[in-house]
């Protein structure tokens, strides 16, 4: 569970996230790929590194040696593996070199493909997540391109390219990553006697399809591997290498990979219409399905709400956000009719420097302890809101350049301000 702070406006609100994500521990995962999926039989080593752990992943495969996306949006196997429906993961691996290759090459022979395999993917599994399968560069380099493309003539060159295009492809089809070739690049980097290759310098050895094995049971299950216990063919000092490089490449970064990036988020865009009237819009993301509810009465909502309270006083309204199983809930405690209420006095508060650029320093007459300070930009939308205490400075950082107004409600007062970032 996440809990954050959010004002708005007039309104002062308490929001609590809750990613409802399933306790379930048998998922279904179709690998569609080539060679460097065949190897080792990763899909199977995968689900044996799940078995060790409790949890179970049913898997099936289509992986014909040196097979292509533009090969597999037209291979008959692959479509009927996934238009068999009900797979949580389809994991898509190109051809070992295309993605490595000139952008505009890759921009026609690769990214179009992608893009028509997840269209594919989410059209018969419509609650399935695509997970790009990052592979890595050759241990000496492609030398059969090396020629024609030279920034492919190294190792380091080849496996820079293919994360770039990897996680291109990730942001294009709002897709997962499991980043086998950046954990790979950190055993190198870290551990040169460690020997992710089979003797042709391409296909991976045992020790790299471990490697492999347990970044895709870290990326699909989202759980710790020091977690995993399967005994493999190489050893276990290797083993723990790899689980500890995992643990820190993709479990410690998994925003880095978009992993659960896709779940729905909550929200709500508050406006103040009259004391006692506001108006709701749902700003939610990442959802099919939503209710709000004002003090525990729901009701269906789709994108946005004009209601006006009976009367003064505080109100609690949820917004909820929902698909395939999954939910989302940001909670907001209104105060209605608050202007008449309270009688807030208004004062202006001192900002400096002002302009500014990086920070600004608040000063209020009479502050004691913690201040509640908002930001609003000129459409009147909250662009950052911070706990600040008298003297603290506050990081603009994250803000571009234009006129911001900022708010600060204390007991019966309101301090207000005008601030310039340059």
């Amino acid at each position: 569970m996440k809990k954050n702070l959010l004002t708005l406006s007039l309104i002062a609100s308490i929001a609590t996230s809750t990613f409802n994500l399933s306790a379930q521990t048998t998922k279904r995962a179709l690998f569609i790929g080539n060679s460097y999926t065949y190897y080792n039989s990763l899909p199977q080593l995968t689900s044996d590194v799940a078995l060790s752990v409790g949890d179970t992943l049913i898997v099936d495969s289509n992986t014909p040696g040196g097979t292509s996306f533009s090969d597999h949006v037209t291979n008959p196997t692959s479509l009927a593996l996934i238009g068999e429906g009900g797979w949580d993961y389809v994991i898509l691996q190109e051809q070992s070199q295309m993605p490595s290759f000139p952008i505009g090459q890759v921009e026609q022979d690769v990214f179009p493909f992608a893009t028509q395999l997840n269209d594919l993917i989410l059209t018969d599994n419509p609650c399935a997540e695509t997970m790009f399968y990052m592979t890595w560069g050759r241990e000496e380099g492609d030398a059969s391109n090396c020629a024609f493309w030279p920034p492919v003539c190294t190792y380091e060159g080849m496996d820079d390219l293919l994360r770039e295009r990897y996680v291109m492809m990730a942001e294009m089809n709002e897709a997962e990553v499991s980043p086998v070739g950046a954990v790979w690049r950190h055993i190198r980097e870290n551990y040169p006697d460690i020997n992710l290759y089979a003797l042709d310098g391409s296909h991976p050895s045992p020790e790299g399809s471990y490697a492999a094995a347990v970044c895709f049971y870290t990326s699909i299950f989202k759980k710790n591997p020091q977690l995993i216990t399967f005994n493999y063919t190489i050893d276990d000092a290797v083993e723990t290498i790899i689980k500890n490089t995992v643990e820190t490449v993709v479990f410690d970064a998994q925003s880095t990979w978009y992993h659960g990036a896709y779940l729905p988020a909550a929200s709500l865009n508050v406006q103040v219409v009259s004391d006692l009237n506001f108006s709701f819009e749902n700003t939610s993301m990442y959802a099919n399905e939503y209710y709000i509810g004002i003090d525990g009465q729901y009701q269906a909502f789709t994108d946005e709400l004009n209601y006006t309270f009976p009367a003064a006083g505080q109100y609690t309204v949820s917004i909820i956000a929902s698909q395939c199983g999954v939910s989302d809930t940001n909670e907001y405690i209104v105060n209605a009719g608050v202007s008449n209420v309270l009688n807030i006095q208004q004062e202006e508060m001192t900002i400096y420097p002002n302009p500014a650029n990086g920070f600004v320093m608040l000063d209020m007459a009479g502050q004691v302890g913690t201040a509640n300070v908002m930001i609003f930009d000129i459409t009147g939308s909250c662009v950052k809101q911070i706990n600040c205490n008298k003297g603290e400075s506050i990081s603009i950082d994250e803000l571009s350049a234009g006129v911001y107004t900022l708010q600060c409600n204390m007991t019966m007062k309101r301090y207000v301000g005008t601030l310039i970032i340059e």
